[in-house]
C-alpha cells in the first residue's frame, strides 16, 4: 500500500505554518533620538576622543567631565548620575590660570593651595606602578602618605590601617580606592569635604589610554567619583584637580 502524504493547502492536509518572522516597527526618523542624552550610545572609539581632548580654558571644564562622566556611565538614569540634582560647576574643580592641568612636581604647592596644613587629598592614579612613582612629590608634604592599591597589601589591611589612623593623605588605583569607598573606609580622609581634595592623574600609558578612557579602569573611577563627588550636595562637595 502507498501513502500518499497530502501536501499543506490540499484538502485534509494541514495548514500551512505561520511566518516565524516579525516585522521590524519602523520609527520615524524624527523620533528615533527623542529623550537620548548627547553620550548615549557612544562607542569606544568616541569616549576616547571625548577624554583625549582636554578643554581649553577653566569654563569649559564642568561641561567637558559631565560629558565623560555621562559618557562612561551612560547605563546610569539621570538621577543616578546625580543623586542630589547637583550638576558639575565651575567652582567644582580647583583649576590653574594658564592650564587646567597640573605638573605632577606642581602637586605639593597644589595641595596646600588654601594655606592649610592638613588639606585631606586623594590621589587617584591607573596603575600601582605609578602611584608609586607620584609618591616622590607627595613626599615634599613630610606626611603620612597612604598606599592604597593591591600591591602588597590586602584590602582588609588597609580598612583596618584607615580606620586606625588620622590619615589625611593617601594615593591609589581606581578598583581598590571604590572597593575602599564601598566599605566607607575613606569616611575619614572626607570627613572635612571643604578642605579636601580627589586630584586625577590624566597620565597615559603605553597605549595613549589615559585614567578616563582606559578600558574597566575608567569605569572604575567615574563610579568611584558618583560615590565621592558627584553624589554630595554642592556645598559638601570635595574640590576636584587634575595632574599629568
Amino acid at each position: 500500500m502507498v501513502i500518499k502524504r497530502l501536501a499543506p493547502g490540499e484538502p485534509g492536509g494541514s495548514e500551512a505554518p505561520a511566518s516565524r518572522k516579525k516585522r521590524r516597527s519602523k520609527v520615524p526618523a524624527d523620533a528615533a533620538g527623542q529623550g537620548e542624552s548627547p553620550t548615549e550610545g557612544k562607542t569606544k572609539k568616541e569616549r576616547r576622543r571625548l577624554a583625549d581632548t582636554l578643554p581649553d580654558s577653566a569654563e569649559q571644564v564642568p561641561g567637558w567631565f559631565g560629558e565623560n562622566y555621562a559618557a562612561v556611565l551612560q547605563k546610569l538614569s539621570p538621577l543616578e548620575l546625580y543623586p542630589t540634582g547637583n550638576r558639575f560647576r565651575e567652582t567644582d574643580f580647583v583649576l590653574d590660570e594658564k592650564n587646567v592641568v597640573f605638573s605632577v612636581d606642581n602637586i605639593p604647592k597644589l595641595i596646600k593651595r588654601k594655606r592649610n596644613p592638613q588639606i585631606r587629598c586623594l590621589v587617584v592614579c591607573a596603575s600601582a606602578l605609578r602611584a608609586c612613582d607620584l609618591r616622590k612629590p607627595l613626599a615634599a608634604l613630610k606626611r603620612p602618605v597612604a598606599k592604597l592599591f593591591a600591591k602588597h597589601l590586602k584590602l582588609k589591611e588597609q580598612i583596618e590601617y584607615l580606620s586606625n589612623s588620622n590619615t589625611t593623605l593617601g594615593i591609589g588605583t581606581p578598583n581598590r580606592l571604590l572597593k575602599l569607598a564601598q566599605a566607607k573606609a575613606l569616611d575619614g580622609i572626607f570627613s572635612d569635604s571643604k578642605n579636601a581634595l580627589i586630584l586625577i592623574d590624566l597620565h597615559k600609558d603605553v597605549k595613549n589610554y589615559s585614567l578616563l578612557n582606559m578600558p574597566v579602569v575608567s569605569q572604575d573611577s567615574f563610579e568611584l567619583l558618583r560615590l565621592l563627588f558627584a553624589s554630595k550636595p554642592s556645598d559638601a562637595r570635595p574640590r576636584v584637580a587634575f595632574c599629568v
